[in-house]
């Protein structure tokens, strides 16, 4: 949340509602009390389909970089991506540059597993 927002609801004790609450940055999505249980599972299926180790390395490098001077913190979040890259034995970069080999990935454009890129 910015400071501005923070100081607005804060000084001036305003109630807001979650549209208003995802404008200003304090939660991610707003959903209607009836999609709530649909749309926590849709974010819990998409987490629970991600790589730990790649979940953990991101909010290891996150967290602890926002305490570090800005070299220490890009030398640390270089090291979270090399530790993951040996715990993945490589596999991402491996993967990403078989499929743009292979015409399923081009830079800029989403990804398709269904026909390669024509171009």
């Amino acid at each position: 949340m910015r400071p501005r927002d923070a100081l607005w609801f804060g000084m001036l004790g305003r109630p807001f509602d979650g549209k208003v609450a995802e404008r200003i940055g304090l939660v991610n999505l707003s959903v209607p009390l009836e999609k709530l249980r649909e749309e926590t599972m849709v974010v819990a299926r998409e987490l629970a389909s991600k790589d730990p180790w790649a979940l953990k390395a991101t909010k290891d490098a996150y967290r602890h970089s926002l305490d570090m001077p800005w070299e220490s913190a890009m030398n640390y979040s270089g090291a979270k991506e090399m530790e993951l890259a040996l715990r993945q034995n490589d596999a991402w970069r491996v993967e990403g540059i078989g499929d743009f080999l292979a015409g399923k990935y081009r830079p800029g454009l989403p990804s398709s597993d269904k026909e390669p890129a024509k171009g």
